[in-house]
This record gives C-alpha cells, sequence and structure tokens, in this order.
C-alpha cells in the first residue's frame, strides 16, 4: 500500500509504504523515487525492520509503538543499538508516527510517549535523524512540534530541524 502526500510544505512529496514482505517494500522505494517523492517505511515487524535498517539507504523508517509488551527491565520500543548504527552508516532517518500518540488512551499514551524517548535518546546517541510522520492527522504548527521535541529531550538543534519538516 503507497499513499502519496502532495504539496507539503519546505518537502518533496511523500510516498508512505506499508507492506509486509521485504521484496514489496524494496519495489515500492523503488518507483517511489522514481516519482521524485520521499519513501516513507512504516513497519511493524523487528526483523524487518531491522533489515531495511540495514540494506536500504536514504529513506525514513518508522517503527508501530503502539500495542507493544515492555519487557521487565527495558522498554521494547523496536529500535535498538544495532538498527541505530545501521541507520547512521546508510543516512536514513527514524520516523515517530504522530497519530499514535494523539490517538492512544492515557497509560498507552504515556508508554509510547516513554518509547519515543528511548529512541530518541539512542538515536542522538549514534547521530540518526528523527522526523514526525503525520498519516491520518492534520499537520501541526512547528512550533508546537518544536516543543514536544524539547520536552522529549532533544536539543535544540535537532528539535528546530524536525519543527521544520513540517
Amino acid at each position: 500500500n503507497i499513499f502519496i502526500y502532495k504539496n507539503l510544505p519546505n518537502l518533496m512529496d511523500q510516498a508512505i509504504i506499508k507492506e509486509t514482505s521485504y521484496s514489496k517494500i524494496g519495489n515500492a522505494i523503488k518507483k517511489s523515487l522514481e516519482k521524485n517523492l520521499v519513501p516513507i517505511v512504516i513497519s511493524n515487524d523487528d526483523e524487518l525492520t531491522r533489515k531495511l535498517f540495514e540494506k536500504e539507504k536514504n529513506i525514513t523508517i518508522a517503527i508501530a509503538l503502539k500495542n507493544r509488551k515492555d519487557k521487565l527491565y527495558y522498554r521494547d520500543s523496536g529500535f535498538d543499538e544495532v538498527m541505530a548504527n545501521f541507520a547512521g552508516k546508510n543516512n536514513n532517518s527514524l520516523g515517530i508516527i504522530f497519530d499514535e500518540l494523539l490517538e492512544a488512551e492515557k497509560l498507552e499514551k504515556a508508554k509510547i510517549l516513554a518509547r519515543i524517548k528511548q529512541n530518541m535518546k539512542i538515536a542522538k546517541k549514534r547521530k540518526v535523524r528523527i522526523r514526525f510522520i503525520f498519516v491520518r492527522s492534520d499537520k501541526k504548527d512547528s512550533l508546537d512540534l518544536y516543543s514536544l521535541g524539547l520536552v522529549l529531550g532533544m536539543d535544540t538543534k535537532t528539535a528546530r530541524l524536525v519543527s521544520q519538516d513540517f
């Protein structure tokens, strides 16, 4: 499934890709790049996410943070040091699906915020770019995104870059 979003300010048009097999995702990425679209892959599967970070270059990979089971001593955020190393080498970005945060109930929202914070910490350590992804909801004000980034632990430069994407 490829969803195309046009006329985004400060960005090229985006192709949001939701597939479950690596071969279909690879074909969708090639098609979107041929059409001058920015490929954004949304993944629910950790093994597929690791493979994408390992093999693909210059794309944004968003990890679904909703409905994950946390372990006893750490949060299962779907992003770890190994993936961060691959993302840094291949110039990939980590996407945060903002709609999950907006649509979640109170307890689930707190868990998602904690997972986002953990992912930001790992991404900052490995110098991986972070982007907010909007799938269903309207775009938010850049000042709101800047403020959210600061609250979640981003430095001012990174928060400014994330907020300027939209």
